[in-house]
């Protein structure tokens, strides 16, 4: 299984790191990953999911949802 994964800084350093001895890529995942709740979510324009679209806007919140 792939997933992508955001990491704190260290845990990203050490992950880079060629000398450290790497834990298995779901270990990782698991354990370094910043979890769902270590985020601020809000709303975004549906143009976000478009990966022609590329600019500072799509991450502007926005007032009205449309789901």
């Amino acid at each position: 299984m792939r997933r992508c994964t955001q990491q704190r800084p260290r845990a990203a350093r050490d992950w880079l790191d060629t000398r450290l001895v790497p834990p298995s890529g779901q270990m990782q995942a698991d354990v370094y990953s910043l979890q769902a709740e270590d985020f601020v979510w809000q709303p975004v324009s549906p143009a976000v999911g478009a990966v022609r679209n590329d600019n500072p806007s799509l991450i502007l919140p926005i007032d009205t949802p449309t789901v």
